[in-house]
């Protein structure tokens, strides 16, 4: 009944004034969107390389600028093709106008550029031009200073490093001393076996393997679509071939693939129920538990993420040059960690709107913090009773939050990944509905739901052999039901004006609650054994190792993608082949980044974490015989 209503109003539009296609010949009619100079030979020559935003004007050439807006007016697909951004060597390319003006002012630099670049421009283009925003310009030797903030960052690494050598000498240690038994957590010894153990001897955890597979496979995938920002974020030699990306079914996955990361907010949302259960058979969950949780939890998350952003806010910068860096890495990542790193540590970074670039990954670490908070409250308040209608409660908010995002602010249902949300980040859709953690509570509800569920059919030792057939078949098909929901947001993609509100807010209404039931249904077809060609696949061990690392290499890659955006000296092709080569490489450094963080910093810290939580457990345990004697 929903389906013909929302067509309905999908084809409810005002019709506007906008091309959305352009041939070649057309489409080379307008001024190049990116351009770079040779930054090299500029400051070899002692020269002042200007990267800049010029904005185009209508001049003599009525026509071609009317062409120019109403193509960029199809936000979805294509660039803003109004605005310019450039890289010019000022000394070389604008020799010719800077007179007796100041090369060290930046209000002559402005004016030797607005009058070189609109000279240019109205020759060969018969349109005016002006110099909108002055980015940064470099000369030989500019680079950033080596500070306090590094060398105090040099010194905690030392610190580290000298941990790491005494625990892995005195590896195994037979003395049970508190420093030895902290010292042991260091071990690359001790640290390299849990990372590379195949074996799963626990039953309960033997019951999961399988979720290994889905935590890797979903990680590489996030990387497949963070890695193609390198093409889309600018500077390229094609750009009307990233557009045309957009008219790709296989393209349209990876633009409709922010989805995905609600695969990890299911499973976390279901191993928080689940091993809850498990914890309530031999204790009681009482609100007195509550900190401890969080400690762990806070503690769990943390170091790794903090080494993230103390090399990110310090080294980072001083690692690479180039005509982009400063643009890519400077002025980006490493400004706003100087800035807002606080933000991470406390996990509210996805409620800092001016927050854009720092380890921008991690909102979705913030997001399921909070929500596994609002979700052990939740449960701790319902310990008693009144469980299963508090959950349905958390999925009906959960369902509506979005739509009224989506209604108030005049949003999209999801996240249109436009050229211009890559060229600048600023997107409402982007900051406001995705990024915020209240916004994913439907799909957590489902998830506690879920872990639930399958804890009690495991409890209970619920037999499903006789549908077992069918549930297999079922269980191969939740793939290309994934790839439907993706599909679905091509809606929002097509030659035509914006959907109607009503449909935007039927989607955001929608998507996530049915996105998050396929993904709940994969769990309990995961942990109940509905497929075992399906099992199989995923409980390969080799997936034990890289489910290990995920976490550290979620928090590396995009400062790899920063990097190589950054140390671009031309514009690139892009291409299919050119794509594969770079998710290639990004994989493979951030896999070698993510083993020293892993066996430096994740796994000593859930060492002592785990030492911590056993003495304890220890003390409850000596409490209760001192009691009872």
């Amino acid at each position: 009944m929903l389906f013909p209503v929302a067509m309905c109003l999908t084809f409810a539009w005002s019709v506007d004034s906008v091309i959305y296609h352009l041939n070649e010949t057309e489409y080379q009619r307008m001024p190049q969107l990116f351009k770079l100079d040779r930054h090299d030979v500029c400051l070899e020559d002692a020269g002042q390389y200007c990267m800049m935003r010029i904005q185009l004007l209508e001049g003599s050439n009525r026509p071609l600028m009317n062409t120019i807006k109403e193509y960029s007016a199809h936000t979805s697909k294509h660039y803003d093709h109004t605005y310019l951004e450039w890289g010019v060597c000022l000394t070389k390319t604008c020799k010719a106008f800077i007179g007796n003006r100041s090369l060290e002012s930046t209000e002559d630099i402005t004016e030797i550029l607005g009058a070189c670049l609109n000279s240019s421009i109205h020759m060969e283009y018969g349109l005016e031009a002006e110099v909108k925003q002055l980015y940064y310009c470099e000369k030989s030797g500019d680079g950033p200073e080596v500070g306090m903030a590094e060398w105090a960052t040099a010194c905690m690494l030392v610190v580290l490093l000298l941990l790491v050598a005494v625990g892995t000498l005195r590896y195994p240690s037979t003395s049970n001393s508190l420093g030895d038994k902290i010292l042991e957590n260091f071990s690359l010894y001790k640290n390299w076996s849990i990372l590379v153990r195949l074996e799963v001897s626990d039953p309960t955890r033997k019951r999961l393997k399988g979720l290994h597979g889905v935590r890797s496979i979903t990680i590489f995938l996030v990387m497949i679509i963070h890695v193609y920002f390198i093409n889309t974020m600018g500077f390229t030699d094609n750009p009307h071939d990233v557009e045309k990306t957009y008219e790709s079914i296989y393209f349209q996955l990876v633009y409709n693939g922010m989805l995905i990361v609600q695969i990890f907010l299911v499973m976390s949302a279901f191993l928080q129920a689940y091993h809850m259960h498990l914890y309530c058979e031999d204790n009681t969950l009482t609100w007195s538990k509550l900190p401890l949780y969080l400690l762990a939890r806070w503690w769990r998350l943390t170091p790794a993420c903090a080494a993230l952003l103390a090399f990110t806010a310090t080294w980072f910068s001083h690692l690479g040059s180039g005509p982009l860096w400063k643009m890519h890495v400077t002025d980006r990542p490493v400004s706003q960690c100087r800035s807002y790193w606080w933000y991470h540590l406390v996990y509210l970074n996805n409620y800092k709107t001016e927050d854009k670039w720092c380890a921008i990954q991690t909102w979705h670490t913030a997001a399921d913090t909070q929500l596994q908070v609002v979700a052990l409250v939740l449960l701790c308040a319902t310990a008693a009773r009144g469980r299963k209608i508090a959950i349905a409660l958390m999925l009906l908010v959960g369902m509506i939050l979005p739509a009224l995002h989506v209604w108030w602010q005049d949003l999209n249902g999801v996240v249109v990944l436009s050229p211009e949300l890559f060229r600048d980040m600023n997107d409402p859709t982007f900051g406001a509905l995705h990024i915020k953690g209240h916004n994913y509570l439907a799909c957590y509800a489902i998830g506690l739901a879920t872990g639930s569920l399958v804890y009690r059919w495991h409890n209970t030792n619920v037999d499903l052999t006789k549908t077992k057939y069918k549930l297999g078949f079922l269980t191969w098909l939740l793939i290309p039901a994934i790839m439907c929901l993706f599909l679905s947001g091509k809606v929002f993609y097509a030659d035509r004006p914006r959907v109607s509100l009503a449909v935007r807010v039927l989607y955001a209404v929608t998507l996530r609650a049915a996105f998050g039931f396929v993904i709940a249904l994969m769990m309990i077809s995961i942990t109940m054994r509905f497929s075992e060609s399906f099992n199989k696949v995923l409980e390969w061990n080799g997936w034990l190792v890289s489910s290990r690392l995920s976490y550290c290499l979620f928090l590396v890659h995009l400062n790899f993608v920063h990097a190589l955006q950054g140390l671009r000296t031309q514009l690139s092709f892009v291409s299919s082949y050119y794509t594969l080569v770079l998710f290639l490489g990004v994989s493979v450094l951030s896999a070698l980044m993510a083993l020293p963080l892993y066996l430096l910093v994740e796994a000593p810290s859930n060492g002592l974490l785990a030492m911590f939580i056993q003495s304890k457990l220890k003390t409850k345990v000596v409490g209760i015989q001192k009691k009872q004697s």
